[in-house]
């Protein structure tokens, strides 16, 4: 057994303050003190186990007092911050990307339904808010830049090979 010194029963006075059985032993321990200790002491071992074993009762009764979700959630409750952080951001996003698609959608709406009846000058504006390049090959080959992106708003248009 290690020697007693004052500095070793105040470092378990401390480590030990918070649980009530704890100072009932360091008051036993202290009281059964007789002189600073460099040897075997004078402490009879089944009253010690005795002490020791109320405490740890005590700490498992207190565990068990505890429901295991609020164990669970004091542990990752860091994690589970970050992570509704994380979700609110993306639930964000989303709303911005739809809120952006169905104005895209809309803008598309209309123009389809003016294209038919608009004079060449609005037509030329309605293709310059839909493409922004072409290439053209050999043999009226296309090659066609949108500004929109079609897969986005789910239009599996299929052009034809000499237009792609």
């Amino acid at each position: 057994m290690l020697p007693m010194t004052e500095q070793t029963i105040s470092i378990m006075k401390m480590r030990m303050s918070h649980v009530p059985a704890a100072q009932e032993m360091q008051l036993l321990l202290i009281q059964k003190k007789q002189t600073d200790c460099d040897g075997q002491t004078g402490y009879t071992t089944h009253i010690l186990d005795g002490i020791i074993d109320k405490l740890v009762r005590q700490i498992f009764e207190r565990m068990k007092a505890i429901p295991k979700r609020a164990i669970v959630n004091v542990r990752y409750r860091k994690k589970m911050e970050e992570r509704r952080s994380l979700l609110h951001s993306i639930r964000t996003d989303y709303t911005k990307a739809a809120t952006e698609l169905n104005t895209q959608y809309d803008d598309i709406i209309s123009w389809s339904d003016m294209y038919d009846s608009a004079s060449f000058e609005a037509k030329k504006m309605t293709v310059n808010c839909l493409i922004s390049r072409v290439e053209v090959s050999r043999d009226y080959k296309l090659h066609v830049d949108f500004n929109i992106d079609l897969d986005q708003l789910s239009l599996r248009i299929d052009i034809p090979p000499n237009a792609a």
